[in-house]
């Protein structure tokens, strides 16, 4: 069993498998079939069966729509808000923008006008 091992070590698995000698043996481990683990007792473990495995897969797939399902609306919800919060951050910005603009050419033109009409004014009068 020793030189099964340390072959199965160096990655020799065929010749490992070979010089265990025993056919009932398992593949993987090389242990014997008498010292196979006992089948469990009634009601204390549940048998791996394909019946059991498909039902858990189907959970599986359940839950994995489940997920997909939840990750689309909440991308759906975070767009939403991310385009109404970045709406009114635009509509604001824009506005304070747009205010400043007109708030420099109303100031502009009118001391341009003023000064105009006063040296018009000034220039007629006297």
């Amino acid at each position: 069993m020793a030189k099964a091992i340390i072959l199965a070590v160096f990655c020799d698995h065929p010749a490992a498998r070979k010089c265990c000698l025993c056919g009932s043996a398992c593949p993987q481990c090389f242990t014997s079939e008498v010292d196979f683990a006992k089948a469990p007792v009634g009601g204390t473990m549940q048998m791996r069966t394909p019946g059991n495995i498909a039902a858990k897969k189907e959970v599986s797939y359940l839950l994995h729509g489940l997920k997909c399902a939840l990750m689309y609306v909440w991308f759906y919800v975070l767009m939403f808000v991310l385009i109404t919060v970045l709406k009114y951050v635009l509509i604001i910005v824009l506005m304070y923008v747009l205010i400043n603009v007109l708030k420099y050419v109303l100031i502009n033109v009118l001391k341009y006008v003023l000064i105009n009409v006063s040296m018009y004014v000034l220039i007629n009068v006297s």
